[in-house]
């Protein structure tokens, strides 16, 4: 996810059932589902439980009105720096960063590109940059007439 579609995150673009979050369109003009793995709605649940968000599944702070308002790219910015210095990186640590991150363990995993371009991008051009950054296996070549009669 975008950082901006994470701060947009409702409370019912949850499915736990289906194991999806949705992201209306933004960026790209699609809406598209994201998966979200046991572990993380695990802890979706109890975050929900223990700080019981209203409307965003991240709040942040309270309007003069008493409404709550939700997380903004800023307080993303912030927890990642943060956490940054927890860890004791040096290393230039981005929300972008994470996200090209997690495209590219997809890619070492062996999701294939479209899957890959479905999940991110409206266009597999944007999705093709991952390729020259993972470090994917080479494959055994062969020609396709080897495997006709086989």
């Amino acid at each position: 996810m975008r950082s901006y579609e994470l701060c947009a995150v409702k409370l019912s673009d949850l499915d736990f059932e289906r194991k999806t979050v949705f992201i209306p369109k933004k960026k790209g003009k699609i809406d598209r589902y994201v998966p979200l793995s046991p572990l993380l709605i695990r802890g979706l649940k109890k975050y929900i439980t223990t700080e019981n968000p209203q409307g965003h599944l991240f709040n942040s702070q309270v309007s003069k009105a008493g409404e709550s308002r939700g997380l903004t790219t800023n307080g993303i910015r912030w927890i990642i720096k943060e956490n940054r210095s927890k860890i004791g990186s040096s290393k230039q640590i981005t929300a972008h960063t994470l996200r090209h991150t997690f495209a590219t363990h997809l890619l070492e995993y062996g999701v294939d590109i479209v899957s890959l371009k479905e999940l991110l991008h409206a266009h597999i051009e944007m999705t093709l940059t991952y390729l020259h950054v993972a470090n994917l296996p080479s494959g055994s070549k062969f020609s396709p007439l080897d495997k006709l009669y086989d």
